[in-house]
C-alpha cells in the first residue's frame, strides 16, 4: 500500500517519518478485518530491520501499526499488531562439534543447526528467542533470531551474548524482555 509508505524516502526532505498518506490506514483495517473472517493475517513490511531502535522510533510501519491501532479502536474493533517473526520468545536446543562451539563461545555470530530444528520452525523464531548450545558436556547460551542461510547452510543468527560463558539462561531472558522492548518487538493491541 503506497498510501502508507515513508514519502521521506522519495523526498530526502523534513522529518524521519512522514506517513504519505495516514488515512489510507482504514483501508489497510478493512483488508485486515476481513482477512480475521477468513482466519488469515495481513503482512505489511518494509526495509528496516528494527522498528524501533534504543527506544525511539526507527521505522515507518511502527507509525503506521499506531494508526492502525487508533482506527481499530476508533471503530470499536479489536487488533492486533505483532513485528515478523513475531510471538512470544522461544527456546531452542542445539548441539554442535567443538569446533562450532569453540568459534561461538569466541563470539561468531551465527549457530548452524544442520537438521536438528525444522526450518520452518528455526525461520519463525521470534528475534531474541533463547538458544542452549552444547558439545562435549560444555554449555552456553545466546540470543537468536530466526533463521538465514549462511556460509553454505541454515543458521540461527546471534542477537545477544554475554562475554561470560557461565551466565545464566535467566540473565538472557531478562535480555530478551529488554530488548524486545527497546526494539519494538512486543505485539501492540486495542
Amino acid at each position: 500500500m503506497k498510501q502508507l509508505g515513508n514519502k521521506r524516502i522519495q523526498t530526502k526532505k523534513g522529518p524521519q517519518i512522514q506517513i504519505a498518506e495516514p488515512k489510507a490506514v482504514n483501508d489497510l483495517l478493512v483488508v485486515a478485518l476481513e482477512a480475521a473472517e477468513q482466519d488469515r493475517r495481513v503482512i505489511f513490511f518494509c526495509g528496516c530491520f528494527w522498528p524501533r531502535f534504543g527506544g525511539k522510533i526507527s521505522c515507518h510501519r511502527t507509525t503506521v501499526g499506531t494508526l492502525l491501532l487508533s482506527a481499530a479502536k476508533n471503530r470499536g474493533v479489536s487488533a492486533e499488531v505483532v513485528e515478523w517473526p513475531g510471538g512470544k520468545a522461544d527456546h531452542v536446543e542445539i548441539e554442535v562439534d567443538g569446533k562450532d562451539f569453540k568459534a561461538i563461545a569466541e563470539g561468531r555470530m551465527s549457530i548452524p543447526f544442520g537438521r536438528q530444528l525444522k526450518l520452518a520452525d528455526a525461520a519463525s523464531l521470534a528475534v531474541t528467542s533463547t538458544a542452549t548450545v552444547r558439545s562435549d558436556g560444555e554449555v552456553l547460551h545466546r540470543l537468536v533470531g530466526p533463521a538465514s542461510w549462511r556460509r553454505d547452510e541454515w543458521q540461527l543468527p546471534v542477537m545477544w551474548q554475554f562475554y561470560d560463558p557461565a551466565t545464566p539462561i535467566g540473565k538472557y531472558r531478562d535480555k530478551a524482555v529488554a530488548l524486545r522492548k527497546s526494539c519494538g518487538l512486543e505485539s501492540r493491541t486495542v
